[in-house]
């Protein structure tokens, strides 16, 4: 599997039901990495539930988990869908409707690599795409969320990477900020980098697109000594990780110039 639930998705997840056992459908942020398994950011489309969710993609799989009475009360997956069957089923839950609840943390780590399924721009991709927002949207915006879809999904197949990552940063400029990062990268005066830890680890680099001289890190459940260069910044653990952990690393941007997150990576051992 490529995609992983958070070493306290489950805890938290549990939690959240606790609060109010009526609930059928609990879901969060997720974590997006590469096929470097660098970190990207978040899935900047997620929203808490609300009638959004009829016309865009407002729930991140991986962090969506739901009761077995709620998806046999909305008729279970359709088996015909290829590349929309989970987005159909959260519309066919919450038209129930179920009682959704929104979890303000990440809940899991999702791969975006180069075969993507839903990088692709395939004719059944399209139909499937139509089909559910003709059913779903409102009639004046149905062009263009459909363009909306297209237009993301023609970008991850520009090349050479360095332009589509160009396009995508003018692209996601506009979107929401989670946890101090905006879908651009634009790091907030105060952030939050989620950062799971799942093998023995000794060191996390970040990179950035601006300077971080005047930038503050500090872990909140680690143990840490910083090292910074002009963009990058070398997060060494006191000692290698050893059980699973969800790291949280604090970024306090005094700069006054903007910077911009581009990746992490954990160095192993």
């Amino acid at each position: 599997a490529d995609d992983a639930l958070m070493p306290d998705a489950l805890q938290r997840i549990q939690n959240e039901w606790q609060k109010d056992q009526s609930l059928e459908v609990i879901y969060g942020h997720s974590i997006i990495i590469d096929d470097d398994s660098q970190i990207r950011g978040y899935h900047f489309n997620v929203e808490p539930p609300s009638d959004r969710l009829l016309q865009a993609g407002i729930i991140s799989q991986p962090s969506y988990l739901f009761s077995r009475a709620a998806y046999e009360r909305a008729g279970g997956l359709d088996r015909d869908l290829h590349y929309v069957m989970d987005w159909d089923l959260w519309i066919r839950m919450y038209l129930l409707p179920a009682k959704f609840g929104f979890v303000d943390h990440p809940l899991s780590q999702v791969v975006w690599g180069a075969d993507t399924k839903t990088a692709s721009l395939g004719k059944q991709r399209r139909a499937e795409l139509m089909q559910l927002i003709k059913r779903h949207a409102a009639e004046q915006s149905q062009s263009t969320v459909y363009r909306d879809f297209l237009l993301h999904a023609f970008v991850d197949r520009i090349w050479p990477n360095a332009l589509k990552q160009r396009i995508q940063k003018k692209l996601r400029s506009a979107g929401q900020t989670v946890f101090g990062i905006r879908g651009d990268g634009l790091v907030s005066e105060k952030a939050t980098l989620f950062v799971p830890i799942f093998q023995s680890a000794k060191a996390l680099d970040i990179s950035f697109s601006g300077s971080v001289k005047d930038t503050k890190f500090s872990c909140l459940n680690l143990r840490i000594k910083t090292l910074v260069s002009e963009s990058t910044v070398r997060l060494e653990f006191s000692k290698p990780t050893k059980q699973p952990v969800l790291m949280a690393v604090e970024i306090s941007n005094q700069n006054q110039d903007e910077l911009f997150f581009k990746h992490a990576k954990l160095i192993t051992t």
